[in-house]
């Protein structure tokens, strides 16, 4: 299969692998209608064949010391947040993974914010790279980070958040278990990522 110059496609990127068909015709070519497929099609004239990722040039395994191993192969190697967000307003915070692994299947990342004082908790899930790389598709040697921005409710009650996050399958919901660089064990698989002030 040539896949053609690949030089400016995009790395750590999901992409599809696409099959149209096209015939010659009198005045130049035409697309063909596919009348029926095992796979998943795009429209009537373009089926999927398969998903496709390229690795960035400078994927390597993590040197430093992670901030979180998880028993799936995957590593946080780190987590950069603000010391302070206002209810109603966007926050972002980093998270820079690597994996050891080829991925298999789906994971989301959960973010729990927990108040100190104890009450209502706070929490936002989505993919650790966002939808542009699913973890079925990282690879042995991925190093990629991502910045999460999502507004924080309006009504979130002022005061000090202790920060939490996690894997977790999304078919079952069932969280990765997951250790710190010394191996210790975080509890419930959850690791604890610093404390956020609300306005």
């Amino acid at each position: 299969l040539d896949l053609g110059d690949l030089s400016r496609a995009p790395v750590n990127r999901a992409m599809w692998i696409v099959l149209t068909l096209w015939r010659e015709a009198a005045d130049g070519y035409e697309q063909l209608q596919i009348s029926a497929s095992d796979r998943q099609q795009l429209s009537d004239r373009q089926a999927i064949l398969g998903e496709l990722v390229l690795p960035g040039k400078t994927a390597q395994a993590q040197t430093g010391t992670p901030l979180a191993i998880f028993d799936n192969g995957f590593a946080l190697d780190e987590a950069r947040l603000p010391a302070r967000g206002v209810a109603g307003e966007s926050l972002a915070i980093t998270f820079a993974w690597s994996s050891a692994v080829h991925g298999s299947e789906d994971f989301a990342q959960f973010l729990h914010f927990l108040p100190e004082g104890g009450g209502d908790w706070w929490n936002y899930d989505q993919q650790p790279l966002g939808a542009r790389l699913p973890t079925r598709l990282w690879y042995r040697g991925l190093a990629d980070s991502q910045t999460w921005e999502f507004p924080l409710p309006g009504d979130l009650a002022p005061g000090r958040y202790m920060l939490f996050t996690g894997l977790y399958h999304i078919h079952d919901q069932k969280r990765i278990p997951v250790k710190d660089a010394a191996g210790t064990s975080y509890r419930d698989g959850s690791v604890p990522l610093g404390v956020l002030d609300v306005d």
